[in-house]
């Protein structure tokens, strides 16, 4: 009895192996058909470390300025605000979290409440703050207290995926530590670049003769100065009629973006890697300073924002121009009766060498991980929250919106997608504070009718590199 059983077991033994080599054949074969170019799609979530909050709260400390775009708790009905919930609620059920948003007002007048809130935050136990996203200008100097982790510590935060802004976060990098950092989840940077709205009927009716492409220009890195200058000087003398056409007008923040999107370098990298305003003043910053200061103060369709001496467009019909943040598209009032008929352009470069075109960020946010949070677990979060912002807000924000609702045309389309890839910080904006604002002396120079920043410079520069020395030690030590 023992025998047969044996030999019946035997015979189920090769039996066994037979199918199973059968298979792996088979199987071999199948893996290597010329064809299959079959992949599964792998939520990158998946490839974060394991996570399980245990329904602990989240709790990020954000501007009140851009709570649309993190505090939504149901479905709204509104594109955007759709994206934002959905994105919320997929890393929550992913991680077992509930995310908190505490609004602060974040501009300069919130400031010192905001900061406040950081550092309260440190001594509040359960209910600091896991993440941060703050203005430069105020929230990055609570790094020179301990407040932040250095986010290039971390193994988790992978800078080099598209969700990140490398021209944006490498210049926060001093001794190979970066406090704040912007990704897509700092959707502000997207919302808040700076680009030229042109009205197309005056250009089609007034300006068409130029043959120029608008679009073919900017494709071929032709987009120049030199370009700009002469639709901009078209037009004839202003009597302050209602009939009157303007090119554009300036503020500020519209010089501070022409300058930089001219290439303009304030702080740059001396051959030994360190950061230095030394090549700063020189006579190619001379030459774009008389040419802007030409187009402002020497050709009567620029107009200056606030001024007293001129009437001023009466619409925006009556402009070639206009030079303000993405998010005006949708949220000026002035703009939007006239959106039917507006294209969109980046900031022109200085000259065919210039290699990019240059976006300049209105507002400054970036995201910081306090010192009292758990590290890992909040770089977890934020990576989760960028690519998901990625995939979900930004198609959302900056394709249905911006391209469907203001630009009218797959051509306006491609220019926003340039200048969301364009997005840059120089070393002086990221570090506002410890510069003195140092990025818009450019602007501030040319504001107040200086026809060379000779004077600036002679004034500010020792200061200027003593505290440049400072963001050395401070930042970097």
């Amino acid at each position: 009895m023992k025998k047969a059983l044996t030999l019946v077991l035997a015979l189920v033994m090769l039996l066994t192996l037979f199918v199973s080599c059968k298979n792996d054949k088979n199987n071999e074969e199948t893996t290597t058909l010329p064809n299959d170019n079959t992949q599964t799609e792998v939520d990158y979530l998946d490839t974060l470390p394991k996570l399980d909050l245990k329904n602990q709260e989240f709790n990020i400390l954000i501007t009140s300025q851009t709570e649309d775009f993190y505090n939504q708790d149901e479905y709204t009905g509104e594109v955007v605000g759709n994206a934002v919930y959905e994105r919320n609620l997929a890393v929550e059920e992913y991680f077992n979290t509930a995310i908190n948003y505490v609004p602060k007002d974040g501009n300069s007048s919130g400031s010192v409440e905001f900061n406040s809130a950081v550092r309260q935050s440190l001594q509040a136990g359960a209910d600091a703050f896991d993440l941060v996203l703050g203005q430069n200008y105020y929230c990055l100097a609570l790094a020179t207290e301990g407040m932040y982790h250095d986010l290039n510590s971390s193994e988790v935060l992978n800078f080099e995926q598209p969700w990140y802004h490398d021209e944006i976060n490498k210049y926060g990098v001093v001794n190979g530590k970066l406090w704040g950092a912007s990704g897509d989840f700092v959707i502000s940077q997207i919302g808040w670049s700076m680009g030229i709205v042109y009205n197309k009927n005056v250009f089609n009716d007034q300006l068409y003769h130029f043959g120029y492409d608008l679009y073919d220009l900017v494709r071929e890195g032709k987009w120049t100065y030199e370009r700009f200058y002469e639709l901009c000087t078209a037009f004839g003398e202003h009597q302050g009629n209602d009939g009157d056409m303007y090119a554009f007008h300036y503020s500020t923040h519209t010089l501070v973006a022409l300058g930089l999107g001219f290439g303009l370098e304030f702080v740059t990298q001396n051959g030994d890697g360190e950061w230095s305003a030394d090549n700063f003043y020189n006579d190619h910053l001379e030459t774009i300073y008389s040419a802007v200061y030409d187009l402002c103060y020497e050709y009567d369709p620029i107009f200056k924002s606030g001024s007293t001496d001129v009437i001023g467009p009466t619409s925006i019909d009556a402009q070639l121009f206009h030079i303000d943040y993405i998010q005006s598209l949708v949220a000026n009032e002035v703009l939007t009766p006239f959106i039917d008929r507006m294209g969109v352009l980046p900031m022109p470069k200085w000259d065919e060498a210039q290699e990019n075109y240059i976006t300049y960020v209105h507002r400054s946010e970036l995201f910081y991980i306090p010192s009292n949070a758990d590290f890992e677990t909040s770089a977890i979060l934020v990576e989760a929250l960028n690519q998901k912002t990625n995939e979900l807000v930004v198609p959302e924000y900056f394709g249905k919106v911006l391209k469907l609702q203001s630009a009218q045309s797959s051509e306006d389309s491609e220019m926003l997608e340039i200048i969301r890839q364009t997005l840059h910080y120089d070393f002086a904006i990221y570090f506002t504070e410890a510069t003195g604002s140092f990025y818009q002396s450019f602007a501030n120079e040319l504001m107040a009718g200086k026809e060379s920043m000779t004077e600036y410079w002679n004034s500010n520069k020792d200061l200027l590199i003593y505290n440049i020395g400072r963001i050395n030690t401070e930042y970097g030590g």
